[in-house]
């Protein structure tokens, strides 16, 4: 009898399908769940910019619905980076109302100055939005609260300008 139990999870652990679970997801689709998006060419130049060895400060994806304080800690490192101008990125992806996937990479970048705080938002997949990739370049962050979640914080560029605005192709 007790030999029968190993087994009876064994197959049960093993077994079919089950309906409950989501299909395979195409990583090349976004969904609202899981809204994934490739870095565009602007981010991958911006990342170039920062040299050999940036400090990765993760990525925080929330899909539709998600109101958790998944970025918090990617801007707490962006943060610290920036405040000894020290290179670093950190992208944040997110469903839109509608489902649509949005890309927002931030980096910090050390230049001759002081050191700067580089935005690339990428709404290429938003088809109700701008359908653009823009960047910007800020002198400035700070906390603020985050107005989807009142239970976290999120950060403020400051004093920014637009150094890049590429329309979507076709």
């Amino acid at each position: 009898r007790l030999m029968l139990c190993p087994l009876a999870l064994l197959a049960i652990s093993c077994g079919g399908s089950n309906p409950n679970l989501d299909p395979p997801r195409d990583p090349m689709r976004p969904s609202a769940r899981e809204p994934r998006l490739p870095p565009s060419e602007v981010a991958q130049r911006v990342l170039k910019s920062l040299g050999s060895a940036p400090q990765n400060c993760g990525e925080g994806v929330q899909g539709l619905d998600d109101r958790s304080c998944r970025m918090q800690p990617v801007f707490e490192c962006l943060l610290q980076a920036f405040e000894v101008c020290r290179p670093a990125y950190g992208t944040h992806m997110y469903s839109t109302a509608e489902g649509d996937a949005i890309r927002v990479d931030y980096y910090v970048r050390p230049s001759g100055g002081p050191c700067a705080f580089v935005v690339v938002d990428d709404k290429t997949a938003d088809p109700v939005g701008r359908k653009e990739i823009q960047e910007l370049q800020c002198k400035k962050i700070e906390w603020k609260p985050d107005p989807g979640n009142d239970q976290c914080q999120t950060l403020q560029p400051l004093e920014c300008s637009t150094l890049s605005t590429t329309p979507r192709a076709g």
